[in-house]
């Protein structure tokens, strides 16, 4: 197996971006709710890089995480930076937590991107001409978002033909939620897979959008065969449009399929999205994928079309996906599990395994990448993580396994990071630079909060249940402040309306520094997320049972901000090796 190479090669970015994190720790585990009780605009923060930092527009500092204006940094503040014997610029800093220097902060940040470190494989790569996610697919859209549309479209593209070329002779689909990624597999290329998720209500509702989609799968593909047909034709466009509007008007009712190659316009920014679904769905009005377009039945036109389906196919569409209420562990037996949950799927008593996840939320992630390598059955992976905030770190209580480091370098590096430095590594960059809005001024208030409670004696509890989005639901400071006293039970001790007016007076300006701090912080985001997933590359390329690991950017990063897969395989792959 030659992969010393590509181990060596990880091992040596781990230790690039650790060097350079490291003394960013302190500024990356901030919290907006003690900007001002803890001065962070001070202690994080050279006079210096203040003032480069307010003389930038609005604009430039919603690209500050892009890496693209450094040209707009004063001159004298470049020449600053202390260079190494190579010339390679070394940041300049305050403390062993603070920035000093934009530039060179900025700049040796950008050389510790994924796409920087040499670490990355393309997906083409891998396959090597074999199969293109770049041809004409389509996936049926029903009651999928554009961002599900384009995540399912190419995994389900990606998955399919690494199904076949391990040999593989079910898809264990770890984290399947609503079953978008499965029904799609089983449909479209009749292959079976079994949907493990911990809750009831997804499974349920899998079950039964699965059932409904497979009814219908038949005329949805017919359907998108006769609009690719008047697509490619040489009939002019309003002729298409108008036949193909008025073809067999009496099909089933059925949603026309989108191209999921199609990047969806951006006019909103979603802005800090934490939900377990990774980030929450967005619509963009002036999005350019295709748009859905419904065809109500007759009664009598579709019972004639189901007469058309033998009954075997009609029982191939439904039986090929099986979701299972089950919360997943490292220990379990999937093929136990498989025979006692799924029975109907398998097709040989130890059937082989490829495992995927689609936005395996925080420790699901992990515990993913241990199945595949303790189940002998597992002969594939393709796994896309999310929500770093969730998973636990070495030494945390009450851990069942190891989420981070979990690789044998990392673990010999004391790699840490803190729950706030994996909460940004959750944020959406790319998505915030497109949307052009500043980010962070919406924590003003709780910020305001903290410094009140110390002003009158009171403790700040480190948690208080109930303030996410309070601030959305009051118009005024003043309405705020007692909202949040009246949860905190102290309502008594709430001051006068002209001395929370006055108050907020004395912090005018804190809102321009606050956002300037957190653009700041938002450039040490896709770093930790480049040493979480360089800690599981390494992870998996240690392991002798692993012929292959590669990561991989599946996704554009503004429709989908967790965008990078883990592929890896065991032994060799069909036909021959490659990657």
């Amino acid at each position: 197996m030659e992969k010393t190479v590509e181990t060596d090669v990880v091992y040596a970015a781990i230790h690039q971006v650790r060097d350079f994190l490291t003394p960013y720790l302190g500024l990356a585990n901030t919290h907006g709710a003690e900007f001002l009780s803890d001065d962070h605009w001070g202690k994080y923060v050279s006079p210096a890089a203040q003032s480069g930092l307010l003389e930038l527009s609005c604009e430039n500092l919603v690209d500050l995480s892009s890496l693209t204006i450094q040209d707009n940094f004063k001159e004298s503040n470049l020449s600053t930076a202390e260079k190494n014997e190579n010339g390679v610029l070394l940041c300049a800093r305050q403390t062993d937590h603070g920035v000093k220097d934009l530039g060179s902060f900025i700049t040796e940040a950008r050389m510790c991107h994924l796409d920087r470190l040499d670490v990355l494989t393309s997906l083409d790569a891998i396959l090597k001409g074999r199969h293109s996610t770049q041809n004409t697919t389509s996936v049926v859209s029903e009651a999928m978002s554009e961002k599900k549309i384009h995540e399912v479209g190419i995994m389900v593209d990606a998955v399919s033909f690494l199904y076949r070329i391990t040999h593989s002779d079910l898809v264990v689909d770890v984290g399947s939620g609503k079953g978008y990624f499965a029904s799609e597999m089983s449909l479209r290329h009749k292959i079976p897979v079994v949907g493990f998720d911990s809750s009831d209500t997804n499974t349920h509702g899998a079950s039964q959008r699965d059932k409904k989609l497979s009814k219908k799968w038949v005329g949805l593909e017919r359907r998108k065969k006769l609009k690719q047909a008047y697509c490619h034709s040489d009939t002019n466009t309003d002729e298409k449009e108008s036949a193909y509007e008025n073809q067999d008007i009496h099909s089933p009712n059925v949603t026309l399929p989108c191209d999921v190659h199609t990047k969806p316009s951006i006019a909103v920014a979603p802005g800090n999205k934490n939900s377990n679904d990774n980030y929450n769905d967005y619509n963009s009005s002036g999005s350019s994928l295709c748009a859905t377009k419904t065809f109500q039945s007759s009664e009598s036109a579709s019972l004639s079309r189901k007469s058309h389906l033998s009954q075997e196919e009609q029982m191939t569409n439904c039986n090929l996906y099986r979701p299972v209420t089950l919360f997943v562990h490292p220990e379990m037996d999937l093929c136990k599990v498989i025979q006692q949950e799924a029975q109907q799927l398998e097709s040989t008593v130890s059937p082989r395994l490829f495992l995927s996840g689609l936005h395996t939320c925080g420790s699901l992630a992990v515990t993913t990448l241990n199945l595949f390598l303790r189940d002998p059955n597992a002969v594939g992976l393709c796994c896309v993580g999310c929500c770093y905030q969730l998973m636990e770190e070495q030494g945390s209580n009450n851990q069942q396994e190891d989420h981070f480091p979990i690789s044998s370098c990392g673990k010999i590096m004391g790699l840490q990071l803190g729950r706030n430095a994996r909460n940004l590594a959750s944020q959406s960059v790319h998505r915030i630079r497109a949307s052009g809005q500043l980010q962070g001024g919406d924590f003003l208030w709780r910020a305001l909060l903290n410094v009140l409670l110390l002003e009158l004696g009171i403790t700040v509890p480190d948690r208080i249940i109930g303030m996410r989005g309070l601030n959305k639901r009051n118009a005024t400071f003043q309405d705020y402040a007692a909202a949040a006293f009246k949860k905190l039970g102290l309502t008594d001790r709430l001051p006068e309306v002209h001395m929370l007016r006055s108050f907020e007076d004395q912090y005018k300006d804190a809102r321009a520094r606050m956002s300037a701090f957190f653009q700041l912080k938002l450039v040490l985001a896709p770093v930790i997320e480049a040493l979480i997933l360089l800690d599981r590359l390494a992870f998996l390329l240690e392991q002798d049972t692993v012929n292959k690991a590669h990561l991989v950017q599946l996704f554009d990063p503004v429709t989908s901000p967790r965008c990078f897969a883990l592929i890896a395989w065991k032994g060799t792959l069909k036909n021959e090796p490659f990657g």
